[in-house]
């Protein structure tokens, strides 16, 4: 009997020390839960942190893509009105090439015309100046013969 009260104190302490140890492991699971937890606790804070970061980064990005997209539309607008303007600056450009060009030519016509009645002229003025000077030539010759005839008629008695 005292073997077996001896067995069974000797059970009972070992009983006891692996009750201890396993409260031991208990806590100590307990503890790395708890610890595990606040981790997990922790790391899902972080990811909600990232994923309402991360949220309001595509908003921006959506708010900033639709206002690039609007100034997209805005520059094919301007550059629709522009190309519109280029087109009819381009039309009044050769329309006033073509103008100017006829232009030209009746200034290059008229020119000729001024040329030839400038001719004629200069022709018209050497012909008046050579007649000029012929009848002067003619009235002095002529003035000449009055003179001569007046003399003679001078000479002349009056009685014959």
């Amino acid at each position: 009997m005292q073997q077996a009260a001896g067995e069974s104190k000797r059970r009972s302490e070992e009983l006891g020390k692996r009750l201890s140890e396993s409260t031991g492991g208990t806590q100590r699971v307990r503890t790395k839960r708890a610890r595990l937890k606040s981790d997990l606790g922790g790391q899902l804070k972080a990811v909600k942190a990232a994923a309402a970061k991360a949220k309001t980064a595509c908003r921006e990005e959506a708010r900033r893509s639709k206002r690039l997209e609007q100034e997209l539309s805005n520059l094919q607008q301007q550059r629709g009105e522009l190309s519109g303007k280029l087109a009819a600056a381009q039309q009044a450009a050769g329309e006033s090439k073509r103008r100017t060009e006829e232009l030209e030519k009746r200034l290059g016509e008229r020119n000729q015309q001024l040329e030839h009645a400038k001719t004629g002229l200069e022709q018209h003025a050497a012909d008046r100046a050579r007649l000029e000077s012929e009848l002067g030539e003619q009235l002095e010759v002529a003035k000449a013969a009055v003179q001569r005839a007046e003399a003679v008629c001078r000479k002349k008695p009056s009685g014959s």
